[in-house]
């Protein structure tokens, strides 16, 4: 437009508005105040990062300050209260002064006896306002100083009589004890005592004569580290422990990475019956029974989500087969025990030449049983099959001869032996359903055997 007013903004746009932070930051203004501290944006023209790159200006969001959050040294932003007094990257300034510990002792005579401490530069008296008496026989007198400014010292004793006798001891920050006792003085023509002075420096401790520091450089100091590394920290437990991932644990999500003691078993969320929804739902991310191993879980135990009753008997399929005579034939099965029937109330009969008859029982009691065959006339001519569990079954037909007629039935009766019990794989081979040399497989969605196919 000729003479027009129209001008472009920071971002080139003719007429656009476009203004601050989104002009002059020169990095990802979509990672701005994520809680990632990005070196692309901690500059000043990307507002250091939105206060990502400043531990105690960061606001966790997409990501965990803790974690993912800008640490002292990478904190540039001048305008931060990190560095102030009180501030997440304060330090103490340096020190100005020294603990010191004083001691000083009379003998039998208090009356004679006095002390006073006085720097060596304006010889001004410290933790008192002038010379400290005794009141009482071999008192000793405390003067303990928190910070007591760098600098020379006297501790002055002194003795009206000058027969000595005073003791005393100096500890300056951790430096050994300096002790004594005075056997000399001399008179000063300021105080008029016998005094003996004791020379001194306030100043922190350089060297350590063992050698030893703990973890706060104290000489023969008892400051340790904790579990996580951190000089006279409490922390303890799990958070020591664990090796994976704590922020993980109890979110509803079985990982694999936290799923040991050391973690706690994910708290959990490895366990059906253990596992709470969070910011995931236990029923989609949550363990399985195969995958609970914590030993202290009641999932296992009666009414737990994985208790699974102990087997009390097996699966056995019984068949027995008529001849061309079936009024003559007949069966029953009993346990070896009690010789009670079972699946019957009695003797089951035929009706029709070569009928078949099936009695299954789907958990028969652990034990020996006897599947009888009985036939009026005994000349034979029924067949049997009884499978247990997953054993090949026992087959047979009775020929003429093979049975003995019984004093309790009258009838000639040919006895079928098995146990009711569960099948041991010899080949070790069990398919996908748990069966024996089973032939049943996984489709292409891992269900045992499903019928899921193509896309």
């Amino acid at each position: 437009v000729c003479d027009g007013d129209a001008v472009e903004d920071c971002l080139g746009e003719c007429g656009g508005d476009a203004s601050g932070i989104e002009c002059t930051c020169e990095g990802f203004l979509s990672y701005i105040g994520d809680g990632w501290c990005d070196g692309a944006n901690n500059n000043e023209g990307c507002g250091f990062d939105g206060g990502d790159c400043c531990p105690g200006d960061c606001v966790s969001g997409t990501y965990d300050c803790a974690s993912y959050g800008g640490t002292c040294d990478d904190c540039l932003d001048p305008a931060t209260s990190d560095f102030s007094e009180g501030g997440a990257c304060y330090e103490e300034p340096p020190a100005t002064g020294a603990p010191v510990a004083i001691q000083a002792c009379t003998d039998s005579y208090p009356s004679e006896s006095s002390f006073i401490v006085l720097d060596t530069t304006n010889y001004w008296a410290w933790g008192s306002d002038g010379w400290v008496t005794f009141s009482s026989a071999f008192e000793c007198i405390d003067m303990n100083f928190d910070d007591l400014p760098f600098g020379d010292y006297l501790l002055i004793l002194g003795d009206t009589y000058g027969d000595g006798g005073m003791s005393y001891s100096v500890t300056v920050d951790e430096d050994p004890a300096i002790t004594g006792v005075v056997t000399s003085c001399d008179v000063s023509p300021y105080s008029g005592l016998c005094e003996f002075p004791v020379a001194f420096t306030s100043a922190e401790s350089v060297d350590c004569a063992s050698g030893v520091y703990d973890c706060a450089g104290v000489c023969d100091g008892d400051a340790v580290e904790d579990c996580l590394g951190e000089c006279g920290g409490d922390a303890s437990g799990i958070e020591c422990t664990c090796e994976g991932n704590l922020s993980w644990l109890a979110d509803g999500y079985c990982d694999t990475s936290n799923n040991n003691e050391g973690c706690g078993f994910d708290a959990g969320d490895c366990c059906p019956g253990d596992c709470v929804s969070g910011t995931y739902d236990c029923a989609v991310y949550g363990g399985t029974c195969d995958d609970c191993i914590d030993p202290a879980t009641s999932d296992f135990s009666e009414g737990g989500a994985c208790y699974e009753a102990p087997a009390t008997g097996a699966p056995v399929a019984i068949q027995a087969c008529t001849d061309s005579y079936p009024s003559e034939s007949s069966f029953i099965v009993l346990d070896t025990t009690n010789y009670w029937a079972w699946g019957s109330d009695g003797w089951v009969t035929f009706s029709a030449a070569f009928e078949c008859i099936d009695m299954n029982f789907d958990d028969l009691p652990f034990g020996d049983y006897l599947l009888i065959l009985g036939d009026t006339y005994g000349d034979g001519g029924m067949s049997y099959s009884v499978t247990v569990d997953e054993d090949p079954a026992m087959t047979g037909s009775v020929g003429f001869g093979d049975c003995a007629v019984s004093p309790y039935s009258g009838l000639c009766e040919y006895a079928v032996a098995f146990t009711s019990a569960i099948t041991e794989c010899e080949s070790g081979v069990y398919d996908c359903a748990g069966v024996c040399d089973g032939d049943a497989v996984e489709d292409c969605l891992g269900e045992c055997g499903g019928d899921a196919s193509g896309i």
